[in-house]
């Protein structure tokens, strides 16, 4: 969990709220998404603005509150049993009006959406993370689990109308003839593209040995 990385999103909004649950442990939150604080000791408003490093003359700007975790909330991440569906991340983000849209597959093809830089606090557990669909009394929630320990709470983006249809036209484009057809015709024009190694940039000839020059790297 970066903590840092939390402070950077938090601060957008001047929004902090510090949930305790019944068993003792504590939660952050910005309205949006919330973190486990496991493993800390017990937090105040104060601690935390000095750990986001906030200076004293600018903590007055922001909204602290000290609070119950809300009871559903704490059910859905402490409670095992409540149902709940996996989801998988697509090889695809959406960037529009300023905003990441991550996507997630869910079971039945829905496609669930939720801001990409919620999900960066938790790039140090990325290869044990797992993400579910937990349905609350109004809407859902995206539970995000690392091995057995539940690490945060995000809820989704709701993909409007202007985007949906965005992403739509641009779909019925790329499966269009017309597509296909011009892609064929710039395809017959191209030299067959050179393999690089991911590692170094090295380009490789056909039989994936090193070539006697390098792709030069930003």
């Amino acid at each position: 969990m970066k903590l840092k990385t939390i402070a950077t999103i938090f601060k957008r909004n001047k929004f902090l709220r510090i949930w305790n649950t019944p068993n003792g442990s504590q939660w952050i939150t910005n309205g949006v998404a919330a973190y486990s604080m496991e493993g800390m000791p017990e937090l105040t408003s104060a601690m935390l603005l000095k750990i986001f490093d906030i200076p004293e003359d600018k903590q007055a700007d922001w909204n602290c509150e000290v609070e119950p975790m809300p009871a559903e909330l704490y059910e859905i991440c402490s409670d095992y049993r409540r149902p709940r569906t996996s989801l998988e991340a697509k090889n695809i983000t959406v960037q529009y009006n300023g905003v990441v849209h991550m996507l997630l597959n869910g079971s039945g093809g829905e496609i669930v959406s939720i801001d990409e830089k919620y999900i960066k606090p938790l790039n140090d557990d990325m290869d044990y993370l797992r993400l579910y669909k937990c349905n609350l009394q109004n809407g859902f929630a995206v539970i995000c689990h690392s091995g057995f320990e539940t690490t945060a709470v995000i809820m989704p983006l709701r993909v409007g109308e202007t985007l949906a249809k965005e992403l739509l036209g641009i779909g019925k484009y790329f499966n269009s003839i017309s597509y296909t057809a011009t892609s064929d015709t710039i395809i017959e024009h191209i030299p067959p593209a050179a393999s690089i190694d991911p590692e170094t940039g090295e380009v490789l000839d056909e039989s994936g040995e090193s070539s006697n020059y390098e792709q030069e790297t930003l």
